[in-house]
């Protein structure tokens, strides 16, 4: 739900919850850590206070790196098919 709050760009203040019988907790310490150091999150200490961030733009963000993979395994792909004479002995070129 944090990530879906800090989407809004307004603040959002954490209570930390106690560890749970599930485990998870390293994942979890990591996640609240980077939030508060991004400057998107505050514990909260009792009272409302007001800050401003830039919302993270995941969308952008995991289009980038998929672009990213897709184009590096064309590239790997048409070397291979070079490599193997694949456009010579069929088109010519």
């Amino acid at each position: 739900m944090v990530s879906e709050a800090a989407a809004t760009g307004k603040p959002v203040h954490i209570i930390e919850l106690a560890n749970n019988r599930w485990g998870g907790d390293a994942k979890f310490a990591r996640f609240h850590a980077m939030m508060r150091e991004a400057g998107i999150t505050r514990p909260f200490a009792g009272r409302i206070e007001s800050w401003s961030y830039s919302p993270p733009d995941d969308t952008a963000r995991a289009g980038t790196l998929l672009r990213e993979q897709v184009l590096a395994r064309l590239e790997q792909r048409a070397a291979g098919m070079k490599a193997a004479g694949w456009f010579t002995a069929r088109c010519g070129c």
